[in-house]
């Protein structure tokens, strides 16, 4: 998943030569493609900051890497013939230093002429000498490379994006749900461009059917339409207010609470569908990123499938199911398989209440289908991927729920033995005491 761009600190004497010339070298790197974010603490920076302290904390804090800048401090009288870098450096230095402990010399690089007396935390550190305008650029860059940063086109359209989730894409084990979407409000805010961001929903956008604040997704696209410079990203805009419309529009509540969905309800359904549709036939015209028309592809499908439209057809819904299966199995490495998981189950719902209007060739094996999805549910349950407890139980549930209609779908016994199995397996292991939303949840979903 795309996540922020590193966050680089450049510990610096405010308004040095060496400063203005790395600065431009950063800038220009960004420019080049490399997803950087520089933080500098001056007086800049520092203007109307009611709380500094925290400010440099903070700042400090949230660093990936840094570049340490010991130019000499003219204000400090020297010590054994050698200029002193200022207070403010040192101490940056330092706090970096402990943060990034025994990575500290792979992450943080520091620069300064000869006649600049080291820290004495580090007396054994040699600067490298500060590289000239010309070849300042070139420097960053290879800085860049040793960190593993690549140069990227626009990622809205990488054509081979891989999917995938990485630790620390949704969160950790310990947020609940208001720190997780806390935690993706600042990481949204921290990258630059309109595309990146609208990237970024896309991919975890599915949260919203597990989020009881359903106001939190289409509040973070009403931002990005503010920003958006651009009309190519009209269309997968629109996209995704569409399929938010379905996982949280007045109808879902409805549906879960068993309340009559009223004919104004279909009738924003039906607007909804149609944009939808009018967005993915837009987005056609462009090479869009695999994930946004994957997962156009797959909301397609359920609005055929699931939603209550008089324009509904399940042999529309296969096909896009099966459209957005191909792209699923090309694009998502191995590990997670979040989207192949909810892919290949929607497929296998599909095929169940295609089937009567699908030609014979057109319908792939259910119990393979259904097998596959079990199997990439599976990965859910069984990952080193950190997650909030709240969103591994509702993944298991969604496991379950695979398990469930395989079992009732295939004549083999063992399938459902070991349903009951798993289902009572996980009713007494330690997250048993969650397991009455889980078990409230199995019979009601339907997304």
């Amino acid at each position: 998943m795309l996540r922020p761009p590193l966050e680089i600190f450049v510990a610096h004497r405010d308004k040095s030569a060496s400063f203005k010339r790395i600065k431009k070298a950063i800038t220009a790197a960004q420019l080049s493609g490399y997803r950087i974010n520089p933080l500098y603490i001056n007086d800049e920076t520092l203007k109307q900051k009611n709380n500094v302290p925290r400010f440099v904390f903070d700042t400090l804090n949230k660093s990936g890497a840094a570049i340490v800048l010991l130019t000499p401090d003219h204000r400090m009288a020297k010590e054994s013939q050698k200029s002193l870098p200022s207070q403010s450096v040192t101490f940056e230095y330092g706090f970096l230093s402990a943060v990034f402990g025994d990575k500290r010399d792979d992450l943080i690089r520091v620069l300064g002429p000869k006649q600049v007396l080291p820290p004495r935390y580090r007396p054994d550190i040699k600067p490298i000498q500060v590289p000239t305008d010309a070849a300042a650029k070139e420097w960053v860059e290879n800085f860049l490379h040793t960190l593993g940063v690549p140069r990227e086109s626009d990622v809205i359209f990488d054509l081979n994006y891989k999917m995938g989730i990485n630790d620390g894409d949704l969160g950790s084990h310990r947020f609940t749900e208001n720190s997780l979407a806390l935690f993706f409000g600042e990481e949204l805010a921290s990258l630059r461009k309109a595309s990146e961001k609208l990237l970024y929903i896309f991919e975890r956008a599915f949260t919203d059917v597990y989020f009881e604040d359903k106001s939190f997704w289409p509040e973070q696209v009403e931002k990005l339409k503010v920003l958006s410079d651009t009309s190519l990203l009209e269309a997968p805009i629109s996209a995704i207010e569409a399929i938010l419309h379905y996982t949280s529009g007045p109808w879902q509540l409805k549906r879960s609470f068993g309340d009559p969905i009223l004919d104004e309800d279909k009738a924003s359904l039906e607007q909804a569908f149609y944009k939808l549709k009018t967005a993915s036939i837009n987005m056609s015209e462009h090479p869009f990123n695999p994930i946004l028309t994957m997962i156009v592809q797959n909301y397609l499908g359920l609005y055929e499938l699931r939603a209550p439209l008089a324009s509904a057809d399940p042999v529309q819904a296969y096909k896009h199911f099966a459209a957005a299966k191909v792209i699923a199995d090309k694009h998502e490495r191995q590990g997670v398989n979040l989207w192949r998981g909810f892919i290949d189950f929607n497929f296998a719902r599909c095929i169940i209440q295609a089937r009567p209007h699908l030609a014979a060739n057109q319908i792939l094996p259910l119990r393979e289908v259904l097998r596959t999805a079990v199997g990439h549910r599976e990965t859910w349950t069984k990952t080193d991927v950190s997650l909030p407890h709240f969103l591994s139980d509702i993944l298991f549930t969604e496991y379950l729920s695979a398990y469930k209609l395989l079992a009732e779908n295939h004549e083999n016994p063992l399938y459902a033995d070991k349903f009951k199995v798993e289902k009572e397996n996980w009713a007494a292991s330690p997250q048993g005491r969650r397991f009455a939303r889980a078990n409230e949840y199995l019979p009601k979903k339907n997304s």
